[in-house]
């Protein structure tokens, strides 16, 4: 910014004159043109933040984070923050250690950069000033035998700990808060451990102090300064709106679920009725650390309810009385409270009106509202909870509640299983009560969670609740029933019209006065009214949305409310409840304007069933509410002497759809009988009895599909044997012949295809899933009378007993592939479906064609493909710097290759042979020199033909990162995965064992046993000249990129101007190439190379791709032909470092055996070797930490080095220790 830039930023909106001055001058000015013109002379140039009138806007806080001040001054190592208020304050106000002058941008190289952005108020920029963590000193490092400690592990984190963390022993208060719990070494270490949270501001719907969507500010700090500044003050404040928190980060500042990558603790919002003691002291016990504050609303000892909805939902014709309120506040009110709660409430004031209608005033027991904030062990990713970000969401949903239901025993507000959930900063009004608690312990194991299904929770909040529902695991009865005005099934109407119905047009055509707009909708998504509002604990808003079938990206209509009094209805709930309260005739259900095209009739209920039962509606508990009622009801139905028996029917079946009970049945019965009905009450029993009996069979064959298997045994008599072998023999004569579910490593998986995008990937199935495709196969029965029975789901006990049955008789699932390949027996695999000889999937995406092969392959044909592989698809990149003339001429003709050309061609070969190559691939590194050589382009390239799609992502830096992202793309079944941009120098355990074996093993969240998958993907990584430990290099396939340019970028004449738009196009021939190639490999009887070299644990690799590949050519002959260069390119000089190491030592005339780590570290220092280990902090040239050096010896115990003159020699360790540890020495080796 320029200086007028800057003035304009501070002073824009203010009417106040400010000052500004040059040297000794002052200018008091209002005129920003005027203070820039006076700012633009010679001297200290500077802008003073405190006006004229002694207010001030902002200050200057030393030490602040510049992540935290609204913008920064700059020069060189010199940092300002700068805060500025959103509202000024006069100097008085302002502690004396924040100073007002600031230098102006451009005077003497000092520059404005905004940072947060953020306007303070003047106790929050304090608490931001308090937050400032001072460094710790650096402790001492002793020697030892080598062993690295935790201190070793954790001192770059302890340095940063704030001093005021530390609590000494019998201190009864932090700050505000009280001291609860046992302080453990563990967990006191955690308080130093990072953490990231994203601070914003929030005041009420469209104030303009808000933060807005994507301006969430992610800071990160140790938990103990965390502690300091959010969860250990509890000012006074009238107002509870103001900064609030996050407790984790996202994706660009976005407060969305779906935007939230890694959450670092879980937080409750609890008012039900829950004491706060009773929870202190449940975290007491589970020895959990957790800070707990009441909020602003805390004590308050009243609850008004609305009346009218009291009586809606209770059914009622009168005010209701103190026991109907207190079954209102069980069983139909938004929140859940506890029962002692309920219990003791009283009437204060039955008819209280206001404006939005009359209230019911009760007085309850002081109502505790507080917060519990509870540390997670270690960063939750949300992605990684599941390959579907659905799936990951529920899963953290159900965590939550899982910890406030399971754990801490208490009712809580659902909507904290939002992840982008926020929270408020501790206030309380002047006067009132509060409490603030750090409870000290160890921070929550995520596994140790045992989760409860949010839906099944926030549904059934006054039932008595389902374990299997509670842990998620429940399918439960499906879509739940609700019907139409005229009593049509929308359950029924749904299951045709789900994926048909434009809901959101039809919404915005016949109800315009209840569509809201919020800004940025989507085509064909609406926000609009919630027909519960009245439930709702605020009126207005934009939480409720609906969308198209056309425009969802489930492909299904939706009607969707945020709120909390919402969570848990189905969308057919929303759409009775408009049409109950008549915002639209029922007619526009089946009005063709709203529908997509379709076969059947949305209210066609198939004919087989006495739908016209149905159609004509249930009764409802009001037709035998009383014997007048039943009498009505019986009238209405038009009964009387002359019905016929099937009417009679009619109207019992009708009844019985309405649930009713005995005595109403009794009731009914009268009244028909008073009707004139000659039945008699044997003929009314009789008539009863074949009703009930046709209502399960329609129900039965509602829930039974077509193609349903065989009755299995009934679930209370057969053994549980006999219900497994009837299970197990179901799945396995349901995938015999087109199998849809597999065993795929550990894994029970199906094929999951995205219709929207065609895209196709292996789904691992969890056990409500699993169990949901066994009720699909299968017909396990239940008596209901006497040669009666129904169909029930498959027990729970017999599903899990198969889920984790490793013999499960499904078939084995190798992989899937979007191209034809090649089997192990040689045999093309091209047609769609399961291939039971080599395990594969064979998915073609659409469009795919590929030309025929040809019965013999010639030398044309092989020319043909060679053409173009080399010619039209690869002879723009200049491999090992050869030009596209050279290289097409010397691939297309007598001269050898570069090797990396060949290296490339080599890896698009691997997935159309995979099943042949008995053992690991070789993973593929393209290095380049210099950014632009295309090293992301030949990969986008290089995806499209191999497996239709391009796909990359980052190397993480965290083992647990990398095992995570692994196994995720495994078990996707992804054909190729490739790291881009690779960075620095790379040594793995984690890549290692991929790239060097049949199975990849990693244990999941929430599950103890290890999980496996086959491993027959291929692997590439890209970058600038990375650089790989020699486990990793040793394994790699070197393809080296020079485009011989200083600005390759600029290269012109490439054959295809748009060559991934042409690899699209062209796809099916480009694989028609490679599986000519492959054919005639196979066709002159698979002949091992002559040239390849040998490489240890690929040698199924080499002689499969070798072979196809000198077999292609005589003259291509340089594959792998490059080891060497390899070696050079990619070496992180490990090796070179420990070599130069002991020639030192060897050479040095004093030290040579029974040296401590320490001496030879010191020897290192002297000789200035620059070496892979840890140095001590704040120490100068090269001196490394003992304990880090002695780690770093011990990883070359007793190896045998080869020096320059010839000598070998052995570095040892003596068994026997001695006061400084054990000795180390070289011995001749010779």
């Amino acid at each position: 910014m320029s200086a007028s830039d800057t003035l304009q930023y501070l002073f824009e909106e203010l009417d106040t004159e400010f000052v500004v001055f040059r040297g000794d001058d002052e200018l008091t000015t209002k005129s920003i043109p005027d203070a820039a013109e006076f700012l633009s002379g010679e001297g200290e140039i500077g802008i003073s933040l405190l006006l004229a009138n002694e207010t001030a806007i902002g200050f200057y806080a030393p030490g602040l984070s510049e992540n935290d001040a609204t913008f920064i001054m700059k020069k060189q190592d010199r940092v300002m923050p700068i805060i500025l208020l959103d509202e000024a304050v006069h100097m008085d106000k302002v502690p004396e250690e924040f100073t007002f002058d600031v230098p102006a941008t451009g005077m003497d190289g000092w520059i404005m950069k905004e940072t947060s952005g953020t306007f303070y108020t003047l106790d929050e920029a304090q608490a931001l000033r308090r937050e400032a963590p001072s460094a710790a000193e650096p402790a001492g490092e002793a020697e030892c035998d080598g062993s690295p400690t935790a201190a070793d592990e954790v001192a770059d984190v302890a340095d940063t700990a704030p001093p005021e963390l530390i609590v000494a022993a019998g201190q009864e208060r932090f700050q505000d808060a009280r001291l609860l719990g046992t302080s453990t070494p563990e967990g006191d270490e955690f308080l130093k451990r990072p953490a990231t949270f994203m601070r914003g501001k929030l005041y009420g719907a469209h104030d303009r102090r808000n933060t807005l969507d994507g301006k969430w500010k992610a800071h990160t700090g140790p938990w103990g300064s965390w502690a300091v500044d959010l969860f250990t003050q509890h000012p006074e404040d009238a107002e509870k709106e103001g900064t609030c928190f996050v407790l984790g980060e996202s994706v660009d500042g976005a407060r969305m679920a779906k935007a939230m990558k890694k959450m670092y603790a879980i937080g409750l919002d609890i008012d039900s009725g829950a004491r706060l003691t009773d929870v202190l002291a449940k975290l007491e016990e589970l020895g959990l650390i957790a800070f707990v504050y009441t909020s602003h609303s805390h004590g308050k000892d009243k609850l008004k309810l609305k009346r009218d909805e009291v009586m809606r939902k209770r059914k009622l014709s009168a005010a209701p009385s103190l026991d109907q309120i207190k079954d209102y506040l069980r069983e139909d009110f938004k929140d859940r409270f506890e029962p002692t709660f309920i219990d003791a409430i009283k009437i204060e004031n039955k008819e209280l009106q206001e404006k939005d209608g009359i209230k019911i005033v009760l007085k309850t027991p002081p109502l505790d509202k507080f917060r519990v904030v509870v540390p997670l062990a270690e960063p939750v990713s949300i992605p990684s909870l599941d390959p579907s970000q659905t799936k990951a969401l529920e899963i953290w949903e159900n965590k939550v509640t899982g910890l406030a239901v399971n754990m801490l025993g208490v009712s809580f507000d659902v909507a904290c299983t939002d992840p982008s959930r926020l929270f408020y900063l501790p206030r309380h009004p002047k006067g009132s009560e509060w409490d603030a608690a750090y409870v000290q312990g160890m921070p929550l194991e995520f596994d140790s969670i045992e989760p409860m299904s949010k839906a099944f929770y926030a549904k059934n909040r006054g039932a008595a609740l389902n374990p299997l529902a509670m842990a998620g695991l429940d399918e439960g009865e499906g879509i739940p029933e609700f019907f139409t005005p005229s009593g049509k099934s929308l359950r029924e109407w749904h299951r045709k019209a789900k994926d048909r119905y434009q809901m959101a047009d039809m919404l915005e055509a016949n109800v315009p006065d209840r569509i809201r707009r919020a800004g940025g909708e989507k085509a064909g998504t609406v926000h609009l009214e919630c027909p519960f509002e009245h439930e709702h604990s605020k009126e207005g808003g934009t939480g409720t949305w609906a969308s198209n079938a056309l425009d969802s990206s489930s492909g299904f209509w939706f009607i969707q409310c945020h709120h909390d009094a919402c969570q848990g209805r189905h969308k057919t709930e929303f759409l009775s409840e408009m049409l109950e309260q008549g915002w639209f005739e029922e007619s526009v259900l089946t009005d063709e304007a709203w529908l997509l095209p379709g076969d059947d009739d949305v209210f066609d209920d198939g004919g087989a069933e006495p739908l016209a039962t149905w159609a004509a509606g249930p009764l409802t508990r009001a037709d035998w509410s009383s014997p007048e009622a039943a009498t009505e009801a019986v009238r209405k139905a038009g009964l009387g002497p002359t019905s016929s028996d099937a009417d009679v029917k009619l109207f019992i079946l009708r009844a019985l759809n309405g649930q009713i009970d005995h005595s109403g049945v009794n009731l009914l019965w009268e009244a028909v009988e008073a009707a004139g009905s000659r039945l008699g009450k044997r003929g009314w029993n009789a008539l009863l009895k074949e009703a009930r009996a046709e209502k399960d069979r329609v129900e039965e064959a509602r829930q039974r599909p077509a193609d349903a298997p065989d009755a299995g045994p009934d679930v209370a008599q057969a053994d549980s044997k006999a219900q497994l072998a009837y299970a197990s023999d179901c799945l396995r004569k349901a995938n015999a012949s087109e199998p849809t579910l597999f065993r795929y490593g550990t894994e029970v998986a199906e094929i999951d295809r995205v219709r929207e995008t065609g895209q196709s990937a292996i789904r691992a199935l969890d056990f409500r899933t699993f169990h949901a495709r066994l009720n699909s196969v299968t017909d396990f029965r239940q008596q209901t009378g006497e040669n009666r029975s129904r169909g029930v789901r498959a027990p729970e006990g017999v599903a899990l007993d198969l889920y984790a049955e490793r013999e499960l008789p499904l078939p084995n699932l190798r992989g899937i592939v979007r191209a034809p390949v090649f089997g192990s027996d040689g045999k093309l695999i091209a047609t769609p479906g399961y291939d039971g000889g080599s395990g594969l999937f064979y998915i073609p995406p659409d469009g795919l064609n590929v030309p025929p092969l040809p019965d013999s392959i010639n030398e044309d044909v092989l020319r043909e493909a060679r053409r173009l592989l080399v010619e039209e698809l690869l002879g723009d990149f200049m491999f090992d710097g050869v030009s596209r003339d050279a290289l097409v001429k010397a691939a297309l003709g007598d001269a050898v290759p570069p090797p990396s050309l060949l290296n490339l061609i080599g890896f698009m070969l691997e997935q159309f042979v995979r099943p042949l190559i008995a053992g690991p691939v070789m993973p593929m590194l393209i290095t380049k020199p210099i950014r632009g050589a295309g090293a992301s382009l030949l990969m986008e390239t290089v995806q499209t033909v191999v497996d239709g799609r391009p796909s990359s992502r980052p190397l993480s830096k965290s083992e647990d990162e990398r095992r995570k992202t692994v196994f995720t793309a495994l078990l996707a079944g992804a054909a190729t995965i490739y790291w881009d941009n690779v960075v620095g120098s790379v040594d793995s355990q984690v890549l290692a064992q991929l790239f060097s074996e049949d199975t990849f093993t990693d244990r999941e969240l929430g599950r103890s046993a290890e999980r496996q998958l086959p491993v027959r993907a291929s692997f590439a990584l890209s970058g600038n000249r990375p650089l790989f430990s020699d486990e990793l290099r040793r394994r790699l396939s070197l393809v080296n990129l020079d485009p011989q340019s200083p600005e390759p970028e600029k290269r012109v004449g490439f054959r295809h101007r748009n060559l991934p738009a042409w690899t699209r196009e062209h796809r099916g021939e480009l694989v028609w190439a490679l599986l000519v190639l492959v054919r005639n490999w196979l066709d002159r009887g698979r002949p091992a190379p002559q040239h390849a070299p040998a490489i240890g644990r690929y040698e199924s690799y080499v002689d499969t791709i070798g072979g196809i590949i000198e077999a292609a050519a005589p003259n291509w002959t340089s594959w792998q032909a490059n080891r060497s260069a390899l070696n050079e390119i990619a070496s992180n000089d490990e090796e070179e470092d420990i070599a130069t190491l002991i020639e030192t030592w060897h050479g040095d005339k004093v030290l040579r055996t029974d040296a401590t780590a320490r001496d030879v570290a010191e020897l290192a220092d002297a000789a200035e070797l620059g070496l892979p280990v840890k140095r001590v902090p704040n120490g100068d040239g090269f001196k490394y930490a003992p304990r880090s050096f002695a780690a770093y010896l011990k990883q070359h115990k007793d190896r045998t080095f080869a020096l320059s003159d010839g000598t070998r020699v052995k570095l040892t360790q003596a068994a026997a220790r001695r006061a400084e540890g054990h000795p180390w020495s070289l011995v001749s080796a010779a």
